[in-house]
């Protein structure tokens, strides 16, 4: 609990007079604290003197350790707690938000919820079946409050949250459990699926399934269907069909039996736009280019085409931007997704100065229009060639299929020395080559030795270019090369014969290149191995 944590939450209280206030909170996992997604979107500003109906979504926030009381509210609408039982806050959390005629949500983390990497906690012991009962047991109350109290938006985010998350690790653990544990989580599934049936659409497609397989008591599929998860992944490829969209995910294959198409169609509003946009090169007449993606999450650009438009806002309205597409397969290992490839979702287009504070981004597909507004970065600006007191690189470039890669970097001294480096291993240039501008291009091949073996390339990494101005063999600690924003947004991906490489920029702005496995764009994408050629 943070220092301030009491004095935050009661200054709140103070000021505001509400019936109690809700903090933020986060995760500790191991030494490391990590931010919760789900309480980054509840408490990212200050809202004092709220209801339940201003935010549902704080149903969503089910914890007693992050909230304050007016101890009078608490004896009129809220105790006692249930006791003897897992999960008591859950019920008690929500009698307060239905009950309260205020409250307000604080952006401070006032609390850091500890992970315990053995499993000790009470509630990590998902395979008991008395974990299992009470689960059950609050989900029941729960819902029966909702319905009874709850205005429906705030009721539908109860069952998003009870059917999308809450269940899903008791099913999970069904390949392992006993007969007991099985039937009574398939009559609590049952039971929860029929009072939560008008929720059904708005959470993950491949847990309907799981909730549908579960109620009907198919539980070898059940197991097919945990294992697919394992292999392929929990995301669901979208399919659209005059006008509607469904999903389509990978372990309906593995299943002995079809379920109903209706389970998987998906509302158009789950669309989900996924945009950025590079730091704008400006131009001497300050205008800029800009590189950036825009792809809707689970569409498949290899079987589906989605128009894309960027629209800028000015005197006479939104007007349109020229677009020039791109191919990147960079974004398909990025975007972490096993079925679906997004590489032909960048692009680039030229703005005129002066330049705006944002863009707004359209995807359209089938009818289905879904758009987001994208803030422009800083403008990296043409930059300096070097830093004048080292070399800085200038350009990169690796020749499809071979076995070699060139940079060019200005201001290099002659007697200077230059590697891709990692801790353990490092890449000398073979060749350096002075340039009539006065640069130099450094040129490292891939072909290495090692345990006394030829290999077409070296272990893959991220390596750091690195140099020393004597000529020594450059390591870890000699100083790394700088390339400018500009330089580096020009980067692209290269599949050599033996490795994909690729060019990119650290956080501290050094030179570095990506060495990775030798896969073609649509091959690649994260634990993509068994899809190895």
């Amino acid at each position: 609990v943070p220092g301030n944590a009491y004095e935050v939450m009661m200054a709140s209280l103070a000021a505001s007079g509400s019936d109690f206030c809700v903090g933020s909170y986060g995760r500790i996992r191991g030494s490391r604290k990590i931010p919760v997604r789900l309480a980054g979107s509840i408490h990212a500003r200050m809202r004092t003197g709220v209801t339940v109906s201003d935010i549902p979504e704080v149903i969503d926030n089910v914890f007693l350790w992050n909230k304050v009381f007016r101890r009078d509210f608490w004896d009129r609408q809220v105790g006692p707690m249930p006791e003897n039982i897992r999960y008591e806050d859950q019920e008690t959390t929500a009698r307060a938000y239905l009950r309260s005629q205020s409250f307000d949500v604080l952006p401070d983390v006032v609390y850091w919820w500890r992970i315990r990497e053995d499993g000790s906690s009470i509630t990590q012991a998902k395979h008991l079946i008395e974990d299992l009962r009470d689960r059950l047991s609050v989900a029941g109350d729960v819902t029966a409050l909702c319905e009874a109290e709850a205005p429906a938006p705030v009721a539908a985010g109860w069952f998003r949250r009870l059917l999308g998350a809450d269940l899903l690790p008791y099913i999970e653990q069904i390949p392992d459990a006993g007969e007991e544990y099985w039937q009574l989580l398939r009559r609590g599934v049952r039971q929860l699926c029929a009072a939560g049936q008008p929720h059904l659409r708005d959470i993950d497609p491949q847990v309907r399934v799981l909730l549908h397989l579960t109620a009907e008591g198919r539980r070898e599929d059940i197991r097919r269907a945990l294992v697919d998860r394992i292999n392929n992944g929990t995301a669901s490829p979208l399919v659209f069909d005059r006008g509607r969209i469904f999903a389509e995910p990978p372990l309906l294959q593995v299943l002995a039996e079809p379920v109903d198409r209706e389970l998987l169609a998906v509302d158009a509003r789950h669309l989900d736009l996924v945009a950025a946009l590079a730091p704008p090169v400006t131009e001497h007449d300050g205008g800029a280019t800009l590189r950036g993606y825009a792809y809707l999450r689970n569409v498949d650009l290899r079987r589906t085409t989605v128009q894309l438009s960027v629209r800028v806002c000015g005197d006479e309205g939104f007007q349109p931007l020229p677009l020039q597409p791109g191919t990147d397969p960079v974004l398909d290992t990025a975007s972490g997704d096993r079925n679906c490839s997004y590489a032909d979702s960048a692009f680039s287009l030229q703005i005129n100065a002066p330049l705006p504070a944002e863009l707004t981004v359209c995807a359209e597909v089938d009818g289905h229009r879904t758009e987001r507004t994208v803030a422009l970065p800083v403008p990296a600006g043409p930059g300096p060639k070097s830093r004048g007191n080292g070399p800085a690189v200038t350009a990169f470039a690796a020749e499809a299929g071979g076995d070699a890669i060139d940079i060019v970097v200005d201001g290099a001294p002659a007697a200077a020395a230059f590697a891709l480096v990692t801790a353990r291993f490092r890449i000398p240039a073979g060749d350096a080559e002075p340039l009539p501008d006065g640069g130099t291009r450094l040129r490292f091949p891939l072909p290495v030795t090692r345990w006394g073996r030829e290999l077409p390339a070296p272990p893959s990494d991220s390596y750091t270019l690195r140099w020393n101005a004597g000529g020594g063999r450059p390591d870890p600690s000699d100083p790394t090369v700088p390339v400018a924003e500009d330089t580096a947004a020009s980067f692209r991906s290269s599949l050599l014969s033996a490795a994909r490489v690729c060019g990119l920029r650290t956080a501290a702005g050094a030179m570095a290149v990506s060495i990775a496995a030798p896969l073609a764009a649509d091959e690649a994408g994260t634990f993509h191995q068994y899809r190895l050629r």
